[in-house]
């Protein structure tokens, strides 16, 4: 690009001794003859535009670590064992130090042992609550066969009763019959013996009506008894006696139920006080561990460690860092950007960086603009920078070119277009092929672009190459760039 612009230039230096040869050459004919051919001046235009003037910044900052983490013990305590060094790389949760742990040791154990001895009573409340729960089902069991029981005596008794009027009915016919027959047999046997003495009938025909007499007097006897049995009162008084025997056994059986629910009751709070004092006894032990594991120093985030104080047989203090941690696979950039400078920054912006020492240039990622200036009066901005493979190292310096917007809305030209004629700043515009010179004020000077006001309108051509040598109204042959 550069040989090219030299051609250009000297194309058109070229062009111009030649053009001034010829107006020498001119000079000597007579002063009146007219020239035939008017002069064009060689130049190259570019266009006025409207908009914003930007402008690259160079801004300098620091490398800073992704992450640095302080690493404190979470108790006091002495030093037993250090598992790292300073150098080392460590990994969230890697064992750093370990510190004398006696006591909570023997804390764990006491808790456990008495966790065991908690869920031990636990264990026996729950056979005592099961306990009583079987005893209520017996008894609940023995009040249905007591009930059965009233039932089944209820219906015996009103059966007695109701067989003993029927065998009443029954034995006073039988007992009218066997008098009957009673009678019969006594007549027949005075009328037997009557006929004996006389000797008309044979002993055996009157021992059989003798016996016959007898016969029908003892079976008027058993009638007789019989209705005096039916008639007693003994077999229902057994038998009311049974009913209220059954009826006492329900009410107790009932009683025996009642007596079961609270029992039941009582269990059950005993097991609700047992896993109350089994759950207070996992809390203890949980304590007691979460104490033994407070003994031991792991780290609390990845990276490499920088800082370590403390050594073996040395008491700990949770007040005092015992080793730092910084990681940098992302690190940071910090800045310190003047106020004009602050707007351009927004988190999630992203940005090219350069690292002193290393010929690679990385993306940076505002991740922080500080919300009020320092005591200087300076913004401090962070960007996160990718850094796997850990080639920047915290310390290194670094630049962020920064687009800077210097004017908005404004009237843009090249700044080689602006030139100085008579103490004023003007430009050469092209309106049909004749150099027209304008006079304009600039605003703001840019490296490439100047922000100018002035009768120049979007689009218009200005003279950028061959300017200098123009005056107003000079015919111009517009050159396009190579």
């Amino acid at each position: 690009m550069k040989r090219k612009s030299n051609r250009r230039i000297i194309g058109l230096l070229s062009s111009i001794a030649v053009m001034a040869m010829l107006a020498g050459c001119n000079k000597d004919k007579s002063s009146g003859e007219e020239e035939k051919v008017e002069k064009e001046i060689p130049v190259e235009v570019a266009n006025v535009t409207f908009g914003s003037l930007s402008d690259s910044n160079r801004l300098t900052g620091t490398i800073i670590p992704g992450t640095e983490v302080d690493v404190v013990a979470k108790t006091a305590g002495e030093i037993k064992k250090i598992a790292v060094e300073k150098g080392d790389v460590v990994k969230t949760g890697d064992v750093l130090a370990q510190l004398d742990d006696t006591n909570e040791r023997n804390a764990v154990q006491q808790q456990k042992a008495a966790l065991k001895q908690a869920q031990s009573s636990l264990k026996s409340a729950q056979s005592g609550l099961s306990n009583a729960q079987s005893g209520k089902a017996k008894a609940e069991k023995s009040y249905t066969q007591s009930q059965a029981s009233v039932r089944q005596v209820e219906a015996s008794l009103d059966e007695a009763r109701q067989s003993k009027s029927n065998n009443l009915d029954s034995i006073e016919l039988q007992i009218k019959n066997a008098k009957l027959a009673l009678d019969q047999a006594k007549q027949n046997h005075v009328r037997m013996k009557a006929l004996y003495d006389e000797g008309l009938i044979s002993e055996q025909n009157y021992e059989d009506a003798s016996n016959a007499e007898q016969n029908a007097q003892n079976s008027y006897d058993q009638v007789v008894l019989n209705k005096n049995q039916a008639g007693s009162d003994l077999s229902l008084k057994s038998l009311e006696a049974s009913l209220e025997q059954s009826r006492i056994g329900a009410s107790i059986a009932q009683s025996s139920i009642q007596d079961a629910e609270f029992g039941i009751k009582q269990a059950q709070a005993g097991v609700e006080q047992a896993q109350a004092s089994v759950e207070q006894a996992q809390l203890a032990v949980d304590l007691a561990n979460e104490r033994l594991a407070d003994k031991v120093i792991v780290a609390t985030a990845s990276g490499e460690i920088t800082e370590m104080s403390g050594e073996v047989g040395a008491m700990t203090s949770s007040q005092q860092p015992f080793a730092t941690i910084v990681s940098i696979d992302v690190v940071k950039v910090s800045m310190d950007v003047l106020p004009d400078q602050f707007t351009v920054f927004k988190p999630g912006s992203s940005f090219q960086v350069e690292v002193n020492g290393i010929k690679e240039t990385f993306t940076g990622v505002v991740s922080y603009v500080s919300a009020v200036s320092s005591g200087s009066g300076l913004f401090t901005v962070e960007a996160k920078i990718d850094n796997k493979d850990h080639m920047i190292r915290p310390g290194m310096v670094a630049a962020i070119m920064v687009d800077e917007i210097l004017m908005s809305d404004s009237t843009l030209v090249p700044s080689n277009a602006v030139i100085q004629k008579e103490g004023a700043s003007v430009v050469f515009t092209v309106t049909d092929g004749k150099a027209v010179l304008k006079e304009v004020e600039v605003i703001r000077y840019g490296t490439d672009t100047t922000a100018v006001s002035g009768d120049l309108n979007e689009n218009e051509e200005v003279v950028v190459k061959g300017q200098n040598l123009l005056n107003d109204g000079d015919s111009l042959k517009i050159m396009k760039e190579d």
